[in-house]
């Protein structure tokens, strides 16, 4: 007999020629029909399966095993047809599945078992279609599943058991799809939940309970999505949710309730996404939090409260990432705590036991015969590294008429570092002072957007805009945007600094070039004329 041995992962094309008889495919060899033995194997060389081929079918008794030598299959065939007695085995040499075939067809009683030995399931097939009642066991041998099919679709009632032998659950099926009532039951007996299927699509009120008997669920569906209220509840009986739904998504007010009735939470959603307003309260009814929700994510301002409604602490987000002034409070509505995380996710923390204003007047003093119009000075005590630092806010005028105004590292500088870096780089240092840092970062990156657009003129009338001196400009408004137009094409950075005492407004910007000497002239000319920095 001849004899052929082949990897199992060849595909069969590449070693025979296919030949087809009547719909079937052959083997064929050099133009004959193949018959002899032919053998599969692992990589590793040994036996995947093996048997005969008779006129390019496969014939009588085939076996497959696993890698590890042990049987997985034992099967018959007549001219490539299953035929007869069918058996598979688990690794452990035990049967799993022993049934017959006819014609290639699954054909009256099969049986699986389990790997300890145990029958699993048993059942009938006619003509390859499961037909009649099926029962399936746990490894223990207790029923716990009937079912009944009809043309390989269940069909009929189908009932669950728990190994104790109690009811565990119901439910009615129509040619393979759920139909009917359905009702799961707790060991104990009580109901767990009850609802209803048309086309195996969930319909109605569906109901779910705790194991004491207490309603838990009560939710509504069309189609298998739910639709209009649905509430949840704690086991004594309490509200615990309450929801809104359409076509499948939540929608509208959900709330949420403590134990004692009092409300937990309100949230707004707007199709399966949290949008709108956010509260959050304490069991006794006390407001905790307000925030607001943009496309599922915290945007704007977050503020939360102590029981006494005084606020604890207030922070901004933007979609989802805190951004801009954080204040926190004592009870007695003391500022504790103070910070800023800008666009770039600085942080700077000013944990700020006490802020004081120690200095706030106005000085005119001569440092190596440089005037120095306006020194601002604003004491801030900081925690830094463990140490409390002394810091001041300042706004100094240029050493000479030509230089920039700079801003470097933090915020906040010590007045002595000011000083230091202004002697060390004979440059002066314009530190910003803005009441809300969040305002502040949202001006310098919109007018950064016209002068990287080369939106010139949009830039301009930004700054005078803010600026509360625009009336008394008006009468030199074209001079002053011509002038500005020219500082924005030649910088690349721009600053706001207010002045508390006149709540005046003016622009300093930071180029890579020196400023046209003509230009710094006319900007002093013009802080001379209305006094800004005086």
């Amino acid at each position: 007999m001849k004899e052929k041995r082949i990897n199992y992962q060849t595909p069969i094309g590449n070693v025979f020629e296919l030949k087809d008889m009547m719909g079937k495919y052959a083997l064929s060899l050099e133009n004959e029909l193949f018959t002899g033995k032919l053998i599969l194997e692992y990589d590793n060389g040994n036996l995947h399966s093996s048997g005969i081929i008779k006129n390019g079918f496969k014939h009588k008794e085939w076996i497959t095993y696993y890698e590890n030598g042990e049987v997985r299959i034992k099967e018959l065939f007549t001219a490539n047809l299953r035929q007869g007695k069918y058996l598979e085995y688990h690794k452990n040499g035990k049967i799993s599945v022993k049934g017959l075939f006819l014609n290639g067809m699954k054909t009256e009683s099969w049986k699986w078992y389990h790997e300890n030995g145990v029958l699993k399931m048993i059942g009938s097939y006619i003509a390859g279609n499961k037909t009649g009642e099926y029962k399936e066991y746990s490894e223990n041998g207790k029923l716990i599943r009937i079912a009944q099919f009809l043309d390989n679709k269940e069909h009929g009632e189908g009932i669950w058991y728990y190994e104790s032998g109690k009811l565990k659950g119901k439910r009615l099926f129509m040619f393979g799809d759920s139909h009917g009532e359905q009702r799961i039951y707790y060991e104990n007996g009580n109901l767990k939940s009850v609802g209803k299927y048309i086309r195996d699509e969930r319909v109605g009120e569906w109901k779910e309970y705790y194991e004491n008997g207490n309603l838990k669920i009560i939710s509504n569906w069309t189609n298998s999505r739910q639709n209009g209220k649905a509430y949840e509840y704690y086991e004594s009986g309490a509200m615990k949710a309450a929801a809104n739904y359409h076509r499948g998504r939540q929608h509208g007010e959900t709330a949420f309730f403590h134990k004692n009735g009092n409300k937990r939470k309100v949230e707004m959603y707007n199709n399966n996404t949290l949008d709108g307003k956010s509260y959050v309260y304490d069991e006794e009814g006390n407001l905790e939090k307000e925030l607001f929700y943009k496309n599922g994510k915290i945007n704007g301002l977050v503020t939360a409260y102590y029981s006494t409604g005084k606020v604890k602490y207030k922070a901004h987000y933007k979609m989802g990432v805190i951004y801009g002034e954080y204040k926190a409070f004592d009870k007695n509505g003391n500022c504790t705590e103070r910070g800023f995380i800008d666009e770039m996710n600085n942080i700077f923390d000013i944990k700020a036991i006490e802020i004081k204003k120690e200095i706030k007047k106005k000085e005119r003093a001569v440092i190596k015969n440089i005037e120095i119009r306006k020194i601002e000075k604003e004491k801030v005590t900081i925690r830094e590294d463990k140490k409390e630092v002394n810091y001041y806010k300042s706004i100094i005028q240029p050493e000479e008429p030509k230089q920039n105004i700079r801003t470097e590292g933090s915020p906040f500088l010590r007045y002595d570092e000011v000083l230091e870096l202004r002697e060390k780089n004979k440059k002066a240092l314009g530190i910003i002072d803005f009441n809300d840092w969040r305002d502040m970062f949202d001006l310098i990156n919109e007018i950064k957007g016209y002068i990287e657009n080369r939106d010139m003129e949009r830039a301009v009338n930004k700054i005078l805009i803010l600026s509360n001196i625009d009336k008394q400009l008006a009468e030199n408004n074209s001079a002053v945007k011509k002038n500005l137009s020219v500082l924005l094409k030649e910088t690349s950075r721009f600053f706001m600094v207010k002045s508390k005492d006149f709540e005046e407004y003016w622009g300093f910007f930071e180029g890579k070039e020196k400023l046209k000497t003509e230009f710094v002239k006319s900007i002093e000319g013009l802080k001379e004329k209305f006094g800004i920095g005086s």
